[in-house]
């Protein structure tokens, strides 16, 4: 618990000084929000009823009576005193006129103590303020309390987005995240943790029935269902409401409205895409072998995992499933990132036959989910000793192709849909259009190819106006008559760029360059990138985890298709080329290294946009889902740049009947 330290001497004491400076002669009251512990990412939804996705928050310090200064003069500051030798988490300030009403605010993470006496924090205020899920504002703010009355003035949680920041920063009340007076543990009256006074479907361990239906565009999806939950309303158990957890569409076709029959498919169990899992046996005396399961992983459309769940018809989902000898107990190898690395831990205990059939549930982190059945049986004998590992392969319901049904867009559509896509309508775009957008990781850069050369274009923040596009400036650079420049790729860090420049006879050369600020408008001089000719071209880059790149590529005698190769950044170099994808063009990595978008040809006149994921940054691509959603009917769709979080898409688009391609963005929304 911190300290609010009043009338001390900074001798005697050491801690955190945080100095709000309000900046507004209309600020007549500060008040300070502070969290403390350590942070947590959800989505949040406050007594707005407005969702707020990749929230980092902490719970706000107890003591907090005295966190607010009245009588101040707004074009001076305000200094807060806190007696303490840990770190604070955050800090949200919040400006008030003389009416109580909130009028500037802003925030600070991380306030280290960093020597004796006080370490002093300036911590500037912004104005003005606006609404949760205002666009395109600078600042946006929340303050809300349990009931309703309550004033904004005596708020208990504070909720802020700052143009720029990492993450939507909330400071909340301790085990009531949402705020709304329901702790998160009371499950009898708490339905949903992160929706003030919300109402939901039934999770996966709930889920008693099949719903079927369609989505806006028309495509079949299957949905486990249950009872709806509302924050303290007693449920109705009778009621089947579809959830947000999808499901092969061909469990509704086998199993109608049956959650028992797709929990535990049996003989249907070939009718529908699942996981096959054998269980391996010692060649010695053919005993089954204890082993962990690693799952193959499943479409998630660019979502990643939060949890693993496994059951059956007589056993909920839950986080373990017995069945005779064998127990299989359900994790992911790490909730934290983008992986979907899960594990099934097999415990035998008695080495009799086995055959029997389940359901794993990953929870995506878009707060949706997917489900398929498991077939658990005897696989063959090892050679020696037992394998530490075993992997379930997804196995599709014949006679289609394998893995063909399971990874069309359908499913992922089910929980994971694309809006309609927007023109980007206020950038620069000369005779040949725009195209190749790439942007900073805070969105607040984009930088494309239009009229043969590159340009770059800022807004203050997400959903605002761009400015006016300037060309990007690489100093020295001369590019050659005719040639023209495409394909950029910003790092994730904001000061490394690739891009290609192709001449008049068709020859490509990618390049290097660095700049000395993530805000720095001008570039130095770029260096051409040196490849060993393996009888292609490289026309684009993606940068990748660690010194890994995935390189688009052209030849005279085959397809376009995508390697993952070796950068060297001492030498320019790329080397060690692996085929990823034969047919594809324009790859992006998403920052973790776990998503691949790319575009491929569908059709004579077209092309669409796809995504390929994987369980972590080492192993291999699980095979693609097209992004049906983004594209329409002969349109040409290229070169996607996907947000982190993949709620957020940028992309290139010749629509049909365009002459020259155009930017556009489309969203999707957590559930």
């Amino acid at each position: 618990m911190l300290s609010l330290v009043l009338g001390a001497s900074c001798q005697d004491l050491h801690g955190v000084e945080v100095i709000v400076q309000p900046g507004n002669p209309a600020v007549k009251s500060v008040r300070v929000f502070v969290g403390t512990g350590g942070a947590t990412n959800a989505s949040l939804t406050t007594s707005s009823k407005v969702q707020v996705d990749d929230v980092e928050y902490w719970s706000r310090d107890a003591n907090n009576e005295s966190d607010v200064v009245t009588g101040v003069d707004g074009t001076g500051e305000v200094k807060f005193l806190f007696g303490t030798s840990d770190t604070i988490s955050a800090v949200i300030a919040v400006g008030y006129d003389a009416n109580q009403a909130p009028i500037a605010a802003g925030a600070l993470t991380d306030l280290e103590v960093r020597d004796s006496g006080y370490t002093g924090y300036e911590l500037p205020l912004m104005g003005p303020i606006m609404p949760l899920g205002t666009t395109g504002a600078t600042v946006q703010l929340g303050l809300w309390s349990p009931s309703l009355t309550t004033s904004a003035y005596d708020a208990a949680c504070a909720g802020i987005v700052l143009a720029g920041a990492d993450h939507p920063y909330y400071v909340v009340t301790d085990n009531d995240q949402d705020c709304d007076g329901l702790t998160d543990d009371d499950t009898a009256h708490e339905c949903t943790p992160d929706v003030y006074l919300g109402t939901r479907a039934a999770d996966p361990s709930e889920a008693q029935c099949l719903v079927s239906d369609h989505t806006a565009s028309g495509i079949a999806d299957c949905k486990l269902g249950g009872a709806t939950c509302t924050d303290n309303v007693p449920r109705n158990q009778n009621s089947c409401v579809a959830g947000h957890t999808c499901t092969p569409n061909q469990a509704c076709m086998q199993c109608v409205t049956s959650f028992d029959c797709a929990a535990n498919a049996q003989m249907r169990l070939a009718m529908v895409d699942h996981y096959e899992c054998p269980l391996p046996r010692k060649a010695s005396d053919n005993s089954i072998c204890e082993t962990t399961f690693t799952l193959a992983r499943p479409p998630t459309g660019g979502y990643g995992c939060k949890d693993l769940v496994i059951g059956n018809d007589t056993s909920p989902l839950g986080n373990s499933l017995t069945v005779g000898n064998v127990e299989l107990d359900a994790t992911l190898q790490d909730s934290t990132t983008s992986s979907c690395a899960g594990r099934l831990d097999a415990k035998i205990s008695a080495s009799s036959a086995v055959d029997f059939t389940g359901l794993v549930s990953f929870d995506l982190k878009n707060n949706a989910g997917i489900a398929l059945p498991i077939h658990v049986g005897m696989g063959t004998g090892t050679a020696t000793s037992c394998p530490d590992t075993t992997e379930c392969t997804i196995v599709s319901a014949q006679p289609l192709p394998p893995i063909a049904a399971t990874f069309e867009p359908g499913l992922t559509q089910c929980f994971a849909t694309w809006g309609a896509p927007t023109l980007i309508s206020n950038v620069f775009a000369g005779n040949s259009g725009a195209s190749d957008p790439t942007l900073s990781q805070d969105q607040l850069e984009l930088i494309y190819a239009s009229n043969n050369v590159l340009y770059r274009t800022t807004r203050t923040a997400i959903g605002g106006a761009w400015t006016t596009a300037m060309p990007v400036d690489f100093g020295a650079f001369a590019l050659p008559s005719g040639a023209s420049m495409h394909a950029p790729k910003l790092a994730p860090d904001g000061v490394q760029i690739y891009f290609a420049v192709t001449l008049q006879t068709g020859m490509t050369t990618m390049y290097y360059a660095t700049r000395n600020a993530t805000t720095a408008t001008s570039w130095n001089l770029p260096a051409p990138i040196v490849y060993a000719d393996a009888g292609f071209q490289v026309t684009s880059i993606a940068w990748g985890p660690g010194n890994h790149v995935i390189v688009g590529t052209t030849s005279t005698t085959a397809m376009p298709a995508l390697y993952d190769a070796t950068w060297d950044l001492a030498n320019k170099t790329l080397s060690t080329f692996t085929m990823v994808k034969d047919g594809a063009a324009d790859p992006y990595v998403t920052p973790d290294g776990m998503n691949l978008y790319f575009d491929a040809l569908i059709s004579v006149n077209g092309s669409a946009l796809f995504v390929a994921s994987r369980r972590t940054p080492t192993e291999a691509w699980a095979p693609e889902v097209q992004i049906s959603e983004l594209g329409t009917t002969g349109s040409i769709d290229t070169t996607a740049w996907v947000a982190a979080g993949a709620h957020t898409a940028y992309f290139t688009s010749q629509r049909s009947g365009a002459t020259t391609p155009s930017l556009y963005t489309a969203q999707r929304a957590s559930f």
